[in-house]
């Protein structure tokens, strides 16, 4: 997320010179940051569940689903994204709109 941050600095400083608030600015890199951890989330369940089934149907084994598990793994990934997208999103409020903007 820090070198997404430090990618879109025109953006954020454009969006901070038309008026956005600080709040707005973070609360955007922490709802994308949480939206890519979730999505990624889903995915390596989705991907688990599938490789799982497949193993223990080529293997002969019995296969059992915990559902712990899986709200454990969306909520590991929820809070990894949480716990990487504040410090940005903290970085990125806090930036001045004319250095954002002057900045290559």
């Amino acid at each position: 997320m820090l070198a997404g941050i430090a990618e879109r600095k025109k953006e954020i400083g454009l969006r901070l010179a038309i008026g956005a608030d600080r709040m707005s600015i973070m609360t955007m890199i922490v709802c994308e940051s949480t939206l890519l951890s979730v999505s990624g989330g889903v995915v390596g369940i989705v991907l688990g569940l599938i490789i799982s089934i497949l193993f223990a149907v080529l293997s002969g084994w019995d296969y059992s689903l915990s559902y712990l598990s899986i709200l454990l793994g969306l909520g590991m990934s929820l809070a990894t994204g949480l716990f990487f997208g504040i410090y940005p999103a903290l970085k990125a409020s806090e930036m001045s709109p004319i250095e954002a903007l002057r900045s290559e």
